[in-house]
């Protein structure tokens, strides 16, 4: 297992990856994923696997906000890489991802 983070400003509400790992080292993983935008944050936890065909699946969960919704998240596959994607609902957007790759 491997702890990783990253942040992300997202100036335009779009989408972005938020986080990518190499598929070949770890196939799972555990996140928080915190936006910020203004005031207001939102947190949701995620568990994404994949399975030998390169197929991806989230799990989101424990999500919770203090003004409605700031983003969706998403996971695909590309490049030999697994993304974690967050879209965000608004201009200057903050997105922080912390948690645990699992091989």
């Amino acid at each position: 297992a491997k702890n990783v983070a990253a942040t992300v400003n997202v100036p335009t509400a779009s989408t972005v990856t938020a986080y990518e790992w190499n598929h070949s080292g770890f196939k799972s993983g555990k996140f928080t994923v915190k936006v910020a935008s203004g005031t207001h944050t939102e947190l949701s936890e995620v568990l994404v696997t994949s399975d030998t065909s390169n197929n991806i699946h989230l799990t989101e969960y424990g999500m919770v906000g203090t003004n409605g919704s700031l983003s969706t998240i998403s996971a695909d596959y590309n490049s030999n890489k697994i993304r974690i994607r967050v879209t965000t609902l608004n201009n200057n957007s903050d997105v922080t991802v912390a948690g645990t790759l699992i091989a």
